[in-house]
């Protein structure tokens, strides 16, 4: 069982990264592209999205309640073949990986089959359809947002941002974004009220990051285009080739809040 669950850890890096932060997390430039209309309002390009947004949050809510387990006092047991297993506890929660990742495959299968062009898109172009698709269905962006994913629109504020309502939340999704073939850096706003968002300008790269605050009468700091009201409790970025800030960083540090360099899940301070 154990083997058997970190096996599908292995499978979601190769899935979900690309659908989901592909279709969301990541900021991209307004270059040319021809649509098929086809493609982006069939069912089966909704149906796709929204397994493939299901087996991720199963993957997210079993591996947090992984880091619950002392793996350490679980008992071996013999099984028929003579191999020595460790057994799971029953957890609270109940849902079956296995199944959903046959359903995200079944759904794969049935746009491939409907529109066979659509296996040989690029990741980028892909990705362009999955971003499309969210933006005209209501049926996909109801289903995300039941699932816990809060987005706003890339293409209106020249950047894509993501809301998190936990700091788990947050953490888990830098820690797969910095690891991601794609990354390019990414900000973190800390809301007074406990919420998290990440924003990516269009104009990022995997060195530099860019983003706008406002300062309001109150005297605190404002991400005025972001989907909160909430006022700026602390803010950061990601880094990944260093862990410490730039002499630019320390340019462009916001005063009067605690500013971050996120570095491989360490928060460093400057």
């Amino acid at each position: 069982m154990y083997t058997k669950l970190y096996n599908y850890k292995i499978i979601i890096q190769s899935i979900a990264i690309v659908i989901l932060l592909g279709i969301f997390f990541k900021g991209c430039s307004l270059e040319e592209l021809v649509i098929d209309d086809d493609i982006i309002n069939s069912p089966e390009l909704e149906q796709y999205i929204i397994a493939g947004a299901d087996l991720e949050r199963s993957i997210a809510l079993l591996e947090k309640e992984l880091t619950k387990i002392d793996f350490s006092k679980l008992e071996f047991s013999i099984d028929k073949e003579g191999r020595k297993v460790k057994h799971l506890p029953v957890c609270s929660f109940t849902f079956n990986i296995e199944e959903k990742l046959l359903a995200f495959n079944e759904k794969k299968e049935k746009l491939n089959n409907k529109h066979p062009e659509f296996s040989t898109f690029s990741l980028e172009k892909s990705k362009k359809y999955f971003r499309q698709c969210y933006k005209n269905s209501v049926l996909v962006s109801s289903k995300l947002l039941e699932f816990g994913y809060s987005t706003t629109r890339p293409l209106l504020k020249g950047g894509s941002e993501i809301h998190f309502g936990s700091e788990f939340e947050l953490y888990y999704y830098l820690h797969r974004w910095t690891m991601d073939t794609a990354y390019i850096e990414a900000y973190i706003i800390a809301y007074s009220d406990g919420t998290y968002s990440t924003w990516i300008d269009d104009r990022n790269t995997d060195i530099k990051s860019y983003i706008t605050l406002g300062k309001g009468s109150d005297g605190n700091w404002y991400f005025y285009a972001g989907g909160s009201n909430s006022s700026i409790a602390w803010i950061g970025h990601t880094h990944v080739y260093t862990n410490g800030p730039s002499s630019a960083d320390y340019d462009q540090k916001v005063s009067g809040i605690p500013n971050y360099v996120w570095y491989h899940g360490n928060l460093i301070p400057y």
